[in-house]
C-alpha cells in the first residue's frame, strides 16, 4: 500500500541502493506505518526525515513510538536527514551497503 508522497531523497536513496544490489523496498507498509525504505534481509528500516523530525517535540515523540513498533517486529530504524542524502548520498549508500553485508553474515 505505497503512499504517493515519496520524497525525492527517499526515491534517490532507494534507487542508489537497488543499483548496488541491495534488496530494498520503498514505502513499505509494516502493518503499523509506512517505512521510507525497508531492507528485510538486514532487518533494517530507513527513514529519511526533514528538519521537523529533529526539532519538533511532538514529531520526535511520534517517531519514538513508531520505532518501538519496528523494534517489536525485530527491525531497527536508521534515521537520516534529507540534507545528508542531498549532500553525501554516496557515503550513505556505501555505509548502508556495509551494514547490510555485515548483518547478512
Amino acid at each position: 500500500m505505497p503512499r504517493l508522497n515519496t520524497t525525492k531523497q527517499a526515491a534517490k536513496l532507494h534507487s542508489a541502493l537497488i543499483k548496488r544490489g541491495i534488496d530494498a523496498f520503498i514505502e513499505k507498509w509494516d502493518g503499523h506505518k509506512h517505512v521510507d525504505i525497508s531492507i528485510p534481509n538486514a532487518k533494517l528500516y530507513i527513514e529519511i526525515d526533514g528538519n521537523g523530525h529533529f526539532t519538533d517535540a511532538k514529531t520526535i515523540e511520534r517517531d519514538l513510538v513508531r520505532d518501538q513498533y519496528s523494534s517489536n517486529d525485530g527491525y531497527e530504524t536508521f534515521r537520516v536527514p534529507n540534507c545528508v542524502i542531498d549532500e553525501e548520498i554516496q557515503a550513505v549508500v556505501n555505509a548502508i551497503c556495509k551494514v547490510v553485508r555485515d548483518r547478512r553474515g
